[in-house]
């Protein structure tokens, strides 16, 4: 028998820029998480350590033991379907407008070829940011968990949001693309609320301020603080937040890597079942932890998701 074919190389960058950036980065990528498996922060500034030790630390098992999954939740038929409606593709929140760095990956030559060097990047990527969002979705959810009377949210709630949402532009301030994605969604989400609920005229009101309003009046609000207001209103709980994040995150870069023609259609329905179950769990440790605690975790996908501005051609907006 013939043997396989190997991978094919990645491009060469395209421009200088990309090219020096990609000369530097290079380097890195063997210590990071894109080539050797998904690292995390570790709690108490302790340095990197694999996503499962920490999950596990967080859960408070010993080293080496793995954190069970969270509990199934219990849903209604209503909450099931609606669950369902929120992580659907057809939803209008502009997630396939952007790649999560995977454009910018593949250019500078930092990606790899073949199907496993998509999974390990869409796995770093939705725990990344998994990690990072879930606490502020789920902390989002349960602020608004009470029914908005006709008077709206209190003074109190509002700072206490804006506030989330202050954290959470600040955690992404150093990567433009990730925060321009993320407050492009947050308006396109609140969008969506208010006509979702346009027969609940209490609700219906609160998603048009959303998009309204946020810490800074001239920006949107943030898409998981958003989405975690849309869940409370749509009578979801806090893990459902979590666990969207982590779905539509897997489901956005590998949509991405299908039409960068880094891997195929039905490659990507396999790595997806695969990714998006692990990051749901990571999701709901994260967002058990709390905003505190919230901390992206794939350095390289760092440090080179900004680069995406600097590339001459590109399909995705980020």
């Amino acid at each position: 028998a013939a043997a396989p074919a190997a991978a094919a190389a990645p491009p060469p960058p395209t421009t200088e820029a990309a090219r020096a950036t990609s000369s530097l980065a290079a380097p890195l990528a063997p210590a990071l998480s894109i080539a050797r498996g998904l690292s995390i922060r570790a709690p108490g500034g302790n340095g990197w350590v694999p996503v499962q030790r920490a999950i596990s630390a967080a859960a408070g098992l010993p080293p080496g033991e793995e954190a069970p999954p969270p509990p199934p939740l219990a849903l209604s038929p209503r909450q099931r379907a609606r669950m369902a409606h929120l992580s659907d593709a057809t939803l209008p929140t502009g997630g396939f407008a952007h790649s999560g760095g995977l454009e910018a990956a593949s250019q500078l030559g930092l990606l790899g070829g073949g199907d496993e060097a998509v999974r390990r990047f869409t796995r770093a990527a939705t725990h990344s940011t998994a990690t990072l969002l879930a606490p502020f979705a789920a902390g989002a959810c349960s602020l608004f968990s009470s029914p908005v009377g006709k008077e709206g949210p209190s003074p109190a709630q509002w700072r206490e949001w804006e506030a989330l949402d202050t954290a959470l532009h600040a955690q992404l301030s150093a990567n433009g693309p990730a925060r321009r994605a993320s407050a492009e969604q947050g308006r396109a989400l609140s969008r969506v609320g208010a006509v979702w609920l346009r027969q609940e005229a209490a609700a219906r009101d609160l998603c048009a301020a959303f998009g309204d309003r946020g810490a800074n009046p001239n920006r949107a609000p943030h898409g998981a603080t958003m989405l975690g207001a849309l869940c409370a209103l749509l009578g979801l709980p806090p893990q459902v937040a979590a666990e969207v994040i982590a779905y539509t995150t897997a489901r956005d870069v590998l949509s991405a890597a299908v039409r960068l023609n880094l891997v195929g259609p039905l490659a990507a329905v396999e790595m997806q079942a695969d990714v998006a179950e692990e990051a749901a769990a990571a999701a709901a440790v994260a967002a058990q932890r709390g905003v505190a605690n919230a901390a992206s975790s794939a350095p390289l996908l760092e440090a080179m998701h900004p680069c995406h501005d600097l590339l001459d051609r590109r399909i995705f907006r980020t």
